[in-house]
C-alpha cells in the first residue's frame, strides 16, 4: 500500500512457531511397546527407560512414568519409564539344622515351596532335623520356587541277627 512519507507502519513479529502443550498420556500398567506407541502417538518421546521388580505388576509392564498422566507438557518432551521385570526375588531361609516341620514353615513362610524331601541316616544330626538344603540358604531365587531337604532319618540300626537262619 502506497503511504505518505512519515505515516505511521504497524508491525506484528512472529514469535516463532506456536508450540501449544500437549497432554501426557497414562501409561502405567500397559505393555511397554504399547505405552511407547500412546507417548509417540502423543507427540512426545520415550525417555529414559528404567526397569525394576515387581509384586503387583507383570514383566514388561510400566510401573510408573514421569512426568505423570495428565501433566502439560511442550511436544518433543520425554516420558521416562519404570519397566517390571517381574516379582521380586526371595532369600532362601536357612533351615539346616532345623526340624523337618520347622523348616517347612520358614520355607513356606518366605513364599517357597518344599520340594523333595528325602530322608538319610545319620550318625551325626538327630532324627527329624534339616542335614542338607537345595537351593543354599541365602540364594535369592524367584518366589514359588521348590526348596529341597535332606531330613535325618537317625543313626543306621543294625539288627541282632544272631542265631537266625541265613
Amino acid at each position: 500500500t502506497a503511504v505518505t512519507e512519515g505515516s505511521t507502519v504497524n508491525l506484528v513479529v512472529s514469535s516463532g512457531p506456536c508450540t501449544s502443550n500437549v497432554t501426557v498420556p497414562n501409561v502405567v500398567g500397559q505393555a511397554q511397546t504399547a505405552a511407547t506407541v500412546a507417548i509417540e502417538g502423543a507427540g512426545l518421546v520415550v525417555g529414559t527407560v528404567t526397569t525394576q521388580c515387581s509384586d503387583t505388576v507383570a514383566a514388561g509392564n510400566v510401573i510408573s512414568q514421569d512426568p505423570a498422566a495428565g501433566a502439560s507438557v511442550a511436544p518433543g518432551s520425554s516420558v521416562n519409564l519404570v519397566v517390571s521385570t517381574g516379582p521380586c526375588p526371595v532369600t532362601v531361609p536357612d533351615v539346616v539344622g532345623q526340624a523337618q516341620a520347622t523348616a517347612t514353615t520358614a520355607i513356606e513362610g518366605a513364599g517357597l515351596v518344599v520340594g523333595t524331601v528325602t530322608m538319610q541316616c545319620s550318625d551325626t544330626v538327630s532324627a527329624g532335623q534339616v542335614i542338607s538344603q537345595d537351593p543354599a540358604a541365602g540364594a535369592s531365587v524367584a518366589p514359588g520356587t521348590a526348596v529341597n531337604i535332606v531330613v535325618s532319618a537317625g543313626p543306621a540300626v543294625v539288627p541282632n541277627v544272631t542265631g537266625q537262619a541265613q
